[in-house]
């Protein structure tokens, strides 16, 4: 993980989607997860699998991306479940 910076700005582009919109934010979380988690379990096999170096490249790439955007969710959950449960049991004030 070398872009922090990266996962703290989609972080609070999260956040902010968590805010308007719970649904669109949790169906972006939980397919960034499946996905990132479907990444690491297949990558090295199809990277083994193929002798193809532009392969290998898209496939790492990919991985990483998918990573820092789990990463991203991972960070704003937090904020946004608090929002959820504020707006749930104190009202929208």
């Amino acid at each position: 993980m070398r872009y922090w910076g990266l996962s703290f700005l989609i972080a609070g582009l999260l956040i902010i989607i968590g805010y308007k919109s719970p649904t669109t934010w949790l169906s972006i979380s939980a397919t960034t997860w499946v996905g990132y988690f479907i990444a690491i379990l297949a990558s090295p096999l199809l990277i083994a699998a193929s002798q193809n170096t532009r392969f290998a490249r898209i496939a790492k790439r990919a991985s990483s991306v998918l990573g820092t955007i789990a990463i991203a969710a991972l960070i704003s959950a937090p904020i946004v479940m608090f929002h959820w449960y504020r707006v749930t049991y104190f009202g929208n004030h």
